[in-house]
């Protein structure tokens, strides 16, 4: 087992190399965050007569917000690495950002699950994030076990914990849904369980690629997907298949063409081998971290271009706005930024 865990370890950081914080974050307490642990339990009700619905309680919201969950999956374990002892249950600390929400908007934004990369932090998505809620699309980010910034070990010895971070997407994803039935949550009726789309940066675009194209851990709730400079190198050794299926939802690649970390022409092959509807957005100017994780006021333009394309990509797929994607990466392409598209 040793082995096998240096084995990923040096694949990866000699294969791809591993990049640390670009961008400024803050501290949990510097959020103002609410911490609910385990608020999970669904409201119930009962009707003697099972023809008389009981309508949904209404529900509304004056301004953006951001908080952060908590969650316990008691069912797999944290294992040990280089001298940290691990626990026998894997513990979550999900950031999520929801926006204005007028009564008749309750329960139809989309839900966007988003895995960040190692060495990544939700905080650092934070612009990002909050972005796409003004937007009417509801974000949650889960911190990894073993792969994030702050991990006690260090993000690069948690790497082989890869095979597991599509199971933790699942497992949150489940608790999240349970957060939108509950009237007591800050997530009840904050989306539509039927409109989910997950999000990958970096070794979170390998999660995401195992969660939506390897047998091993399809997620079939996922309407759609976008994959931002996703790693791939590990992927045939951790999803025990060579290459992930050409077949899988509806899905936006983007890449930037001065990365630094991953190879952006690994991305454009992988374009190319899928089929169905596909879009890529290749950023000239862009480097491995800054097409999400900078929070610099104003924006930089090739966040402002990732913002806007996955904006439009989900507003297509959840709410049938045909062409809208296309619509933003036109512009994008006429201004010298690689734009292709097949369906």
């Amino acid at each position: 087992m040793m082995v096998w865990k240096r084995f990923l370890v040096v694949t990866f950081l000699l294969g791809l190399g591993f990049f640390g914080a670009h961008c400024s974050s803050t501290s949990d307490s510097n959020n103002n965050s609410t911490s609910n642990k385990n608020n999970t339990n669904n409201s119930a009700s009962s009707n003697a007569n099972n023809s008389n619905t009981t309508p949904p309680k209404p529900v509304s919201q004056d301004k953006p917000a951001m908080f952060t969950l908590e969650f316990v999956d008691t069912s797999r374990k944290t294992p040990a690495v280089k001298g940290e002892p691990g626990a026998e249950e894997r513990t979550f600390k999900v950031w999520v950002w929801t926006g204005v929400m007028k009564e008749e908007q309750a329960g139809t934004y989309p839900l966007l699950m988003v895995a960040h990369g190692l060495g990544g932090h939700p905080e650092k998505l934070r612009t990002f994030a909050a972005y796409l809620a003004s937007q009417g699309i509801t974000v949650v980010a889960p911190r990894f076990p073993m792969t994030h910034r702050d991990a006690p070990a260090g993000a690069p010895a948690g790497m082989f914990d890869l095979e597991q971070q599509p199971s933790d997407l699942t497992f949150v994803l489940d608790k999240i849904l349970e957060q939108g039935k509950d009237e007591t949550s800050p997530l009840f009726r904050r989306f539509d369980p039927s409109k989910i789309v997950a999000l990958g940066h970096s070794l979170g675009g390998a999660t995401v690629l195992g969660w939506t194209r390897f047998a091993c851990c399809t997620e079939k709730r996922v309407m759609a997907s976008v994959l931002v400079a996703p790693a791939t190198n590990l992927n045939a050794v951790v999803f025990k298949e060579s290459e992930p299926s050409k077949v899988g939802p509806p899905t936006l690649i983007i890449h930037g063409k001065k990365d630094e970390v991953l190879q952006y022409d690994v991305s454009v092959k992988m374009y190319e081998s899928f089929t169905g509807t596909v879009f890529f957005l290749g950023l000239q100017d862009a480097q491995h971290s800054d097409l999400l994780e900078t929070n610099k006021d104003p924006t930089i333009a090739v966040q402002v271009a990732t913002q806007n394309a996955v904006a439009a990509f989900i507003k297509e797929f959840a709410y049938g706005e045909t062409g809208a994607t296309q619509a933003v990466l036109e512009p994008l392409g006429k201004a010298g930024e690689v734009v292709k598209s097949k369906k």
